[in-house]
This record gives C-alpha cells, sequence and structure tokens, in this order.
C-alpha cells in the first residue's frame, strides 16, 4: 500500500514537472518568436541557409560549403573595443547627392576631431537588404556623409566571404576579391568586369591559399593600368580595364629561382621528395596545405624607385606570412634580389614607404597582445616599432591593413568593425563604427576588411564622371 501510494506520488510529481517544463518551454518559445531571443539568430541562419535565397538554386551541399546564403549577420565583428565615449559619436547620414544603392545606416556611428574634410573608402561586411547583399564597399567622409557604395557583384562563386583586397584604379574603379573572385565596379556604380574563376572540375572546394587554391584574395595593389593580387599560389596582374590576365607568377616558380641561387628561403614544411617531381599539379600532394601564405605584392614604381637604390621599376615587394618572409623578386630576371626573413610575425600589408617596408606586424604569439606598425629597413638587418596598434585596443592576431603618410596612419580593426585614422603621437582623427541591428535586436559591429584614403581632388574628379 505505502509503495502504490508512493508511486502515484512520484507520478504526479513527473506531470507537474512536465507541465512547468512545457509552460516554461511555450514562454521560451514565444519569446524566441517575438523578442528574437536565443536561439532565435541561429534558426534563422540555419533556416536560410537550407532554403536559399531567389537567384541561389546551387544545391544545399554546395551552398553550405561556399558560406551558406545571404544572412545579414553573417560577418559579426568578433570583439567589442571601446575606446571614444559613446557620446562622443555621432550618427552617419546619407550625403543630400547620394547616388545608386545604399547599406542600412542606422547604427553606424562616427567620430572626427580635425578641421579638413576627408573621404574614404571602406570595404567590408554591409547590408543590402533589398539586393540580398552582405559585402561591399562605401565612400564616407569625415562629416559621417555616406556618398556612394558598391555592394559586392559576383558571379558564379563557391565563397560567399570576403578576402582583404581593395583598391582604386586612375579612374576610379573599384577592385575588391569579395567572395574570392577579383571584380571591378564603375565609381559610378555598375560592375565592369570579374576575372577568370577556374574551380576544379571534381567540385571539391580548395581553400584560397593552398597549392591548388584557386580563389583571387589577398591585398590589391593598383600601378600604371593593371591590378596586383593573388590567385590560388600565384601572383597574378590583370589589366584593369578589360580584367584580363597579363600575367601569372607561381609561387613554385619563386621557389625554384631561389633553389637555383642557392637560397632556401622559401622551402616549408613538406615531405621527402625530388624537386623534379614538384609540379602545380603535385604540389598539394607533397607540400604543407598552406605553404606560404600569399597576402600582399607591393610594386616598386617610376617614383619610388629613387628611394631603394638595390631594386629598380617593375620590381616585387611579396609577403609570405606562413613563413615570416618578406621577398623582392626581379621577375623578367626571374630571380629573388631581396629578402628579410624572420624580423616580422605573420605580418600583412607589406608596404614600400619611404625608402623601407613597413608590414601589419600581428605578432599573434604575444600576451598580451601587441600587433605594431613595424619598419623593416632595406639597406641593413634591422626594424623599429613605428606605433603599437594596441593602445587602439586593436587585437588583430590575424589579417590587417593601414596606409601611413607622414605622421598620419589609418587602419582597419577587423576584430572590432572599425576604421581609425589617427596619428603617430596616438590621438585618433577619424574613428568609424561598423554598427548594425536587424529589427528586433540589439546593435553591434559587421566585420570590416580595407580601407584607402582618396584625395578631395579625386573625390571631385571621380564624382564628376556621374553628372548627368
Amino acid at each position: 500500500m505505502e509503495r502504490f501510494v508512493f508511486s502515484k506520488l512520484e507520478m504526479w510529481l513527473v506531470m507537474l514537472l512536465l507541465i512547468i517544463a512545457l509552460a516554461l518551454g511555450g514562454i521560451w518559445a514565444f519569446s524566441v518568436i517575438k523578442y528574437h531571443v536565443f536561439p532565435y539568430r541561429q534558426i534563422s541562419d540555419l533556416r536560410a541557409a537550407i532554403k536559399g535565397v531567389p537567384g541561389d538554386d546551387r544545391p544545399l551541399l554546395t551552398r553550405l560549403a561556399g558560406g551558406l546564403v545571404f544572412i545579414p549577420r553573417a560577418f559579426p565583428a568578433q570583439q567589442k573595443a571601446t575606446v571614444l565615449e559613446v557620446d562622443q559619436l555621432s550618427s552617419v547620414q546619407a550625403a543630400e547627392t547620394a547616388q545608386g544603392p545604399l547599406p542600412v545606416l542606422d547604427n553606424m556611428r562616427f567620430a572626427y576631431f580635425g578641421d579638413t574634410k576627408r573621404y574614404f573608402v571602406v570595404y567590408g561586411s554591409f547590408v543590402f537588404p533589398e539586393l540580398e547583399e552582405n559585402t561591399g564597399s562605401i565612400l564616407i567622409d569625415t562629416d559621417g556623409m555616406v556618398h556612394r557604395a558598391w555592394p559586392a557583384s559576383v558571379e558564379g562563386s563557391e565563397f560567399l566571404g570576403m578576402h582583404i583586397g581593395l583598391a582604386l584604379g586612375e579612374d576610379g574603379r573599384v577592385a575588391t576579391n569579395s567572395k574570392g573572385i577579383l571584380t571591378a565596379e564603375s565609381w559610378c556604380g555598375g560592375k565592369l568586369w570579374q576575372a577568370p574563376y577556374n574551380p576544379p572540375a571534381d567540385g571539391i572546394r580548395r581553400e584560397h591559399d593552398t597549392m591548388d587554391g584557386y580563389d583571387w584574395h589577398h591585398d590589391i595593389t593598383y600601378y600604371n593600368g593593371d591590378f596586383y593580387t593573388f590567385v590560388g599560389p600565384d601572383i597574378g596582374i590583370v589589366d584593369a580595364l578589360t580584367g584580363e590576365i597579363r600575367q601569372l607568377i607561381g609561387g613554385l616558380d619563386m621557389m625554384r629561382w631561389a633553389w637555383r641561387d642557392g637560397l632556401s628561403i622559401m622551402d616549408t614544411r613538406n615531405n621527402i621528395f625530388i624537386p623534379d617531381l614538384l609540379t602545380p599539379e603535385t604540389a598539394a600532394e607533397l607540400m604543407a596545405p598552406d605553404p606560404f601564405h600569399f597576402n600582399k605584392v607591393d610594386v616598386v614604381t617610376a617614383e619610388l624607385a629613387p628611394e631603394y637604390p638595390m631594386f629598380r621599376e617593375g620590381d616585387l615587394l611579396v609577403s609570405l606570412r606562413e613563413l615570416n618572409l618578406l621577398v623582392v623578386v626581379r621577375p623578367d630576371e626571374e630571380r629573388i634580389v631581396w629578402w628579410r626573413y624572420g624580423l616580422t610575425s605573420r605580418q600583412h600589408d607589406a608596404t614600400l614607404i619611404d625608402g623601407a617596408i613597413e608590414v601589419f606586424n600581428n605578432a599573434p604569439f604575444t600576451s598580451p597582445p601587441k600587433p605594431t606598425i613595424r619598419r623593416v629597413f632595406v639597406d641593413r638587418v634591422g626594424f623599429e616599432d613605428i606605433f603599437d596598434l594596441s593602445q587602439w585596443k586593436m587585437i588583430m592576431r590575424q589579417k590587417g591593413n593601414f596606409e601611413r603618410r607622414g605622421d598620419r596612419l589609418l587602419t582597419v580593426d577587423d576584430n572590432a568593425g572599425r576604421v581609425i585614422a589617427g596619428k603617430l603621437s596616438g590621438d585618433i582623427e577619424f574613428d568609424f563604427e561598423n554598427g548594425y541591428a536587424a529589427p528586433g535586436e540589439e546593435p553591434e559591429n559587421l566585420q570590416l576588411r580595407s580601407a584607402v584614403e582618396i584625395s578631395e581632388q579625386n573625390f571631385i574628379r571621380f564624382q564628376a564622371q556621374c553628372d548627368g
């Protein structure tokens, strides 16, 4: 009898717990639908990935391998960095003369402490709902006015993410490596071309930096009618007017040039092999998956050549992240004319500046994080850190872009979704916060990849193309 009564009590207790659980579950489900609490975002993203979007008729597995589909928050900032107080920031707005599609600006903020108007083209994650696009570029000035935008317009990509590259041509055309395809947009809006894109016939996706990779990736440099960037393991030189590939310089070619001259600076972790067996077809099997990780090519221009007596016009400065290596190659002689190993750590954006080479030195193994702008000497072995980026609350263990003109520095905090322009003294002149909020959600910053400053003269010249 006692056992029977105890069993009935247990049964009522179980029923009561079930009722409570159902009630709590109902409240939670209501909150998910009404107030978008966890896991509303995750369910929405999964639903979008499975359902797809209009015009995206690729198979589900292909879309999953390619980075899902249109999801506005696909690239959230990975950290919050508070450098300026909230009351120092103002709302970004559309300029009265803005033309073409603009992204959602509602939660973008900026601050400027200078007295001369400046203009920046910024590339990263921006939400264009009507176009179902979440990457592109904007033109913003230091009054917080967005004058123009270039949503990414890429066809046939298997990778729906962002690579770093951004550059402007002589006529203001905007080139990016969004979604793994080098594409040029007219300053006035409209796609001009996209470079050849050749995924493998077997349908298997390869990472862009692998020896059998095929994406266009990392930084882009413009010089004398051409864009210089990377396609898979090769340097690609592309006609800025047509998008045609003018020349490919292979990573394996550069390795062989080094071997021929007795240099082993490009040797990477690999299997033991006979060099003659190393070909573009066998490299992926014989070598480490990402042996070089090319991330920047800069050009010794006619204007720069006098500052670098040991180089000449047409030489190429190349950054190899995985090897902590900088090299200058002379393609027409098929040789490496200069190199420095181990003076940088996982560096990005190696740039020829004022007779030296400056890099965004990520230094990912430092604790606490301390990325710097590092100046590497060309005429002797040595370096100096000219700016500590951590004073702007930047972590940036990977990626990173900057421009320096005199004591002025422009950089992108990808992790926090910010553009910062300031001085080597540490003073911040301009801060752009790339905020976005979906309906019913709290604002958060979206990632940014690159920024370039254009002069007022070029702004006027480029805009004049669009009048009438």
